[in-house]
């Protein structure tokens, strides 16, 4: 019970040591959330256009063939920035989470001299982890989603995307595409935390300090 006690009242009195981490997780979420709410549909709809080709008159084809352009650019654009934003914001957030777990360390030579095992320790750790970065994601990802639902709405108001595009949006591929995407993020800093405990002497930290 210890750790999870422990690990909530960090949160508020360690939370200057998440100063850039919880942005970054932030912004990558957001990012994340908008490109991935763009990219399904549009990249779905681009497969199946040809059911939507039937325009008796010859403007409303054009019309619908740029329509379906559009949805087609669209979709590969965010997909591509998807991409770029996973690869930078996967090394960025490995780097960020790093650079705060190793100022964490002298904290966890004190609660190791204190008694605490180090599995409790990393429990402790694990807990105050995950529940500022899931939280975060979470947040980040509801509000990119958000966002992109209200583009797409304007767009297709406007009359230059296709309305089938809103369609696909219920699909629940981009819900389920944003909750692997949030799995991802949340793994990298657990990861290095992980891997710095196992393989530190905590002991080691407290000897160093002095």
């Amino acid at each position: 019970m210890y750790p999870v006690i422990n690990s909530l009242k960090n949160i508020l009195r360690q939370y200057r040591r998440y100063r850039v981490l919880i942005p970054l997780l932030l912004a990558c979420a957001l990012l994340s959330g908008t490109f991935l709410t763009l990219a399904v549909p549009c990249r779905v709809y681009s497969d199946q256009k040809s059911a939507y080709k039937d325009a008796a008159a010859e403007e409303e084809a054009v019309r619908l063939a740029e329509q379906d352009d559009r949805a087609r650019d669209l979709g590969e654009t965010a997909s591509l920035l998807q991409f770029g934003v996973m690869l930078v914001g996967a090394a960025a957030i490995l780097y960020v989470s790093s650079l705060m777990i190793g100022e964490r360390m002298f904290d966890v030579g004190i609660l190791y001299s204190l008694g605490l095992s180090r599995g409790q320790i990393f429990v402790s750790m694990l807990i105050e982890l995950v529940t500022v970065c899931a939280g975060t994601i979470t947040v980040g990802l509801a509000v990119g989603r958000v966002a992109a639902e209200a583009y797409l709405k304007h767009r297709i108001a406007e009359q230059l995307l296709p309305e089938e595009i809103l369609y696909y949006m219920e699909t629940g591929t981009a819900e389920m595409l944003c909750i692997a995407v949030s799995a991802g993020i949340l793994i990298l800093p657990v990861l290095r935390l992980t891997v710095r405990l196992l393989r530190t002497d905590p002991c080691g930290f407290l000897r160093d300090r002095k």
